[in-house]
């Protein structure tokens, strides 16, 4: 479930307008702090394999440093070390992660070469149910505007990508 706190912290950097802040809003933290203080060491050992199968030691390794600036979380010793270590092995750079552009292509890369096609076209071209439930697209028109509107945005964000 750490992992997961953590993650969720790395997804919501590139929604974030400030460029310093790396998802350590202070509520997200403190939840990271309650579960690293219910967790036994045999939970720590968990976290670590899991973060090593799924390659999530970097973000987690950030998760669980900014919790422990923030609130001197007890951590079991080596633990940060150790996702370091894993961390350095990984493909995914947390450092890098404010970049929505980043994030996207990161999550295509992970994707069989099978599925890539697939996953451009959807993040191009979502379904029309989608587009309406999203946009409030009535009709055609309304359909067309909110495609080119989603286009527009995509486009911006590709080309203004915070690095």
């Amino acid at each position: 479930m750490h992992e997961l706190a953590c993650v969720h912290c790395i997804a919501n950097l590139s929604l974030q307008s400030d460029p310093a802040n790396h998802g350590d809003r202070l509520i997200w933290l403190y939840d990271m702090h309650l579960l690293a203080c219910a967790m036994t060491p045999q939970d720590f050992d968990g976290l670590v394999r899991l973060t090593a199968e799924r390659g999530l030691a970097g973000a987690c390794l950030d998760g669980l440093r900014r919790t422990h600036e923030a609130f001197a979380t007890p951590l079991p010793e080596g633990l940060l070390e150790t996702l370091e270590t894993q961390s350095r092995l990984e493909s995914f750079d947390v450092n890098r992660a404010q970049s929505r552009a980043y994030q996207e292509w990161h999550n295509l890369r992970a994707l069989p070469l099978r599925q890539r096609f697939a996953w451009v076209q959807e993040k191009l071209f979502p379904s029309a149910t989608y587009m309406r439930a999203q946009h409030g697209a009535e009709g055609k028109a309304g359909l067309a505007f909110a495609y080119l509107r989603r286009l527009g945005n995509g486009l911006r964000m590709a080309l203004f990508a915070r690095h």
